[in-house]
């Protein structure tokens, strides 16, 4: 009897644990980062949007967003900064554009100066999708 109250108990535990944590099945995760060693006046030498975020589909993070995430960061850079990076700048706006419609699945990008690749932005999508409509 000592034996079925136990396996009872432990079963109603893992049925308890279950319903309050439920499983993720898909956790969207990534950054944007504009970076490089002319940009001393920043942490890190680089501004970063990154996110984490849980289903459904539509909590990923949106063309709109990611724009307006990047355009935000492009606008604390000064002229010298914009300039070795208008090209990576414009590539990334382009990435971000021509997502699928549901998002683009994990993936990593990086577009630098012609002269010095480490100031550069990059765009990694690490887990789930970004990007979507």
């Amino acid at each position: 009897m000592k034996i079925i109250l136990s396996v009872a108990a432990i079963l109603l535990g893992t049925l308890f644990l279950q319903a309050a944590n439920p499983p993720i099945s898909t956790i969207h995760r990534g950054r944007i980062q504009i970076q490089g060693p002319d940009m001393a006046n920043f942490p890190n030498k680089e501004l970063s949007f990154s996110w984490t975020r849980c289903d459904p589909p539509d909590k990923q993070v949106n063309k709109k967003k990611a724009l307006a995430e990047l355009d935000k960061m492009w606008n604390e850079l000064n002229k010298t900064q914009k300039k070795v990076r208008k090209d990576a700048y414009e590539k990334a706006k382009k990435y971000i554009n021509n997502s699928p419609a549901d998002g683009r699945p994990a993936d990593s990008q990086s577009w630098g100066d012609k002269d010095d690749p480490s100031k550069r932005i990059d765009i990694v999508v690490i887990t789930g999708k970004a990007f979507k409509d």
